[in-house]
């Protein structure tokens, strides 16, 4: 024998209705929950690109000056690794994978890339050669340095312990080294996590009212017919 509440959500006009609304108002607020979550992130991703990309134009002019002993494109490692020095300290690092396949690092006497940051580079690496071909990412039409280099790679976020960072696929030079760079982003993320469940807390009780609000119009429309 069916279900009483079964029976009443499906035997009768009232309860298709409200059936009916109740997942119209389910997919449209989680879809716009995801949409908000996903904004978050990516503005994320974006802070985190315009924070290094000031830093990643003055560590190139470093590679092209007299520490970095020529172009980028010609500099020799320990003068690339100087420089990468240079620009990493507390919370943000970069480094280099050379187009020779060589993975170039600051001085660890001076701070040193956590391990599972580089491995998360290496993973971004050749998941980004697989989808692109080899060929890089999308090219800056403002960008001058040796001709212009490709910007706005791939990037995720790597907890170590209680610290969250970002790993960032930064650029690709002509030269075919790849720059990298991390930075610590714990902060932004534990904001994220506070909305998450405000959100939550934001999305159930809206979902809630307003099924309430629903079935009594609903009961009021119908009334009539009954």
């Amino acid at each position: 024998m069916e279900p009483t509440w079964k029976r009443k959500l499906t035997g009768s006009l009232q309860g298709r209705l409200e059936l009916a609304t109740f997942f119209a108002l389910f997919f449209g607020f989680t879809a716009a929950s995801s949409s908000s979550l996903l904004l978050g992130d990516h503005n994320l991703r974006r802070h985190h690109h315009m924070q290094v990309q000031r830093q990643a134009s003055e560590l190139n002019l470093c590679l092209d000056g007299p520490q970095g002993s020529g172009t980028s494109v010609s500099a020799k490692p320990a003068s690339i690794e100087k420089c990468l020095t240079r620009f990493s300290g507390w919370g943000h690092f970069f480094w280099m994978r050379t187009a020779d396949g060589r993975w170039l690092v600051p001085d660890a006497g001076v701070t040193q890339v956590p391990d599972p940051l580089l491995e998360e580079s290496k993973r971004i690496f050749r998941s980004d050669m697989v989808l692109n071909g080899g060929s890089g990412h999308h090219m800056d039409a403002n960008a001058s340095h040796e001709g212009g280099a490709h910007l706005w790679g791939p990037s995720s976020i790597v907890e170590i312990g209680s610290t969250d960072y970002i790993v960032h696929l930064h650029s690709v030079l002509p030269s075919g080294n790849a720059l990298f760079s991390a930075e610590d982003v714990t902060s932004y993320v534990n904001i994220d996590a506070q909305f998450l469940v405000i959100l939550i807390g934001v999305w159930g009780g809206s979902l809630l009212i307003s099924l309430l609000a629903v079935r009594l119009l609903v009961v009021r429309v119908i009334s009539p017919l009954v």
